[in-house]
C-alpha cells in the first residue's frame, strides 16, 4: 500500500483501528488540516491515504485480506476514476420525474445510492483480481458478522450480491479448476448459497433492484477496465503452487514468506499467496496446527490457540517476504 501510495503521489499511508466493526480506506488533504490553523498555503502538496481496521480484530491477519484486497481496490479506483467516467441515464420512473416538487433531491439521492454500490463493486472486483480467492472469505466472514447476508444498504449493495460478482469471477478465472479451492469456498457458510449475479426480471420493485440490473448489464465493462488496471500485479489461478507451499508449512508451525527458484536463489512469497494460504487452513479447521501443537481437538480452547497461532505465523511470513522483497 505505501508502495502504491508513493507511486500515485500521495505522501504517506495511515494506519489506525477504530472501534466500528469495519475496515475504510479514504484520501485525506493536508490543506483541510492546515485551513485550521488558518494556513492553508504551508500545506504540503501532496495527499495521505488513511486506512482503518477494527480493533477488536486488529491481530486477526487472514481476516485483513480485506485491507489488502478490498480497501486497496478503492485505493485503485480511485486512481483510474472508473467509476467517473460512466455516463449512466437517470431512470424516468422511480419516483423521480421532473419537474415534480422535490425530484431534484430525489434525483441526487439516486445518483449517489448507485455512484456508492458501483464504487463498491469495483473495490470487490479489484480484490478478487488482487488476492483472489482470500478475498471472498474475508468478505464473507466480516459481512456475515454484522448484517444479514441479503441486506441491502445505502452504501453497499448486500454481501449476496457482493459475493456473487466476486465468487463468479473466481469461477471464470479458472480458480475452480485448482486443487482444493472449490471445496474451501463451498465450505464456508457464507457462500454456499451464492450463485452467479442473475439479471433483474422485469421491471424493477425498487431503486436497490433498478441499480443492480445497470450493474450487471455493464459487469463485464468494469472487470475488463479493472484488469486493465492490476496488469501482471494479478493473482491468478496459476499463482496456487506458492499457496501449497505456505499452508505445507503453516501446518507445521512454521512461518513461510520466501521460497528457493530451481537455481537455488530465494525470492519472497507474495503477501496474496500467503493470505490465500492462511484462509486454506483456517477453513480447514486449522487440523495441522493443532497436530502439530497435541492439542484435544474436540476442545474448544484447542481452535482458539490454534487460530492465535496462525496468526502469529502468518505475520511472520508477511514479515519475511517484505524483508526478501527489499
Amino acid at each position: 500500500m505505501r508502495k502504491a501510495a508513493s507511486s500515485w503521489n500521495l505522501s504517506a499511508c495511515v494506519l489506525s483501528s477504530s472501534f466500528s466493526y469495519n475496515y475504510s480506506i479514504g484520501v485525506c488533504h493536508f490543506a483541510d488540516f492546515y485551513s485550521l490553523i488558518k494556513a492553508p498555503q504551508l500545506a504540503p502538496k501532496k495527499d495521505f491515504v488513511v486506512v482503518q481496521i477494527p480493533r477488536l480484530e486488529s491481530q486477526s491477519l487472514p481476516l485483513h485480506a480485506i485491507l489488502i484486497g478490498h480497501e486497496m481496490g478503492h485505493l485503485f479506483e480511485m486512481h483510474a476514476q472508473i467509476s467517473d467516467k460512466l455516463s449512466l441515464p437517470i431512470p424516468p420512473k422511480l419516483g423521480i420525474p421532473l419537474p415534480e416538487p422535490g425530484a431534484a433531491q430525489r434525483r441526487d439521492t439516486f445518483v449517489s445510492h448507485r455512484a456508492s454500490w458501483i464504487r463498491e463493486i469495483l473495490a470487490d472486483i479489484f480484490s478478487v483480481l488482487l488476492i483472489g480467492p482470500a478475498a471472498p472469505l474475508s468478505i464473507a466472514e466480516l459481512a456475515g458478522t454484522v448484517q444479514p447476508l441479503d441486506e441491502d444498504q445505502f452504501t453497499h449493495p448486500s454481501p449476496i450480491r457482493r459475493l456473487s460478482v466476486m465468487v463468479d469471477l473466481l469461477r471464470k478465472g479458472g480458480f475452480f479448476g485448482v486443487d482444493g479451492v472449490e471445496r474451501i469456498l463451498g465450505e464456508t457458510s457464507a457462500l454456499k448459497i451464492v450463485k452467479p449475479p442473475p439479471p433483474v426480471m422485469g421491471e424493477p420493485k425498487s431503486w436497490n433492484d433498478y441499480i443492480w440490473s445497470e450493474i450487471v448489464s455493464i459487469l463485464d465493462g468494469l472487470v475488463a477496465e479493472c484488469v486493465d488496471v492490476v496488469g501482471a500485479s494479478a493473482f491468478t489461478a496459476a499463482d496456487w503452487t506458492s499457496v501449497k507451499e505456505v499452508v505445507d508449512a503453516l501446518e507445521h508451525g512454521l512461518p513461510c514468506g520466501e521460497g528457493t527458484a530451481e537455481g537455488g536463489s530465494p525470492y519472497p512469497i507474495s503477501p496474496a499467496a500467503i493470505l490465500n494460504a492462511a484462509w486454506t487452513v483456517k477453513c480447514n479447521g486449522c487440523v495441522g496446527i493443532i497436530d502439530e501443537l497435541q492439542l484435544d481437538p474436540n476442545a474448544t480452547g484447542s481452535l482458539l490457540r490454534s487460530n492465535y497461532i496462525l496468526d502469529e505465523l502468518v505475520l511472520k511470513s508477511l514479515e519475511i517476504s517484505a524483508i526478501r522483497s527489499r
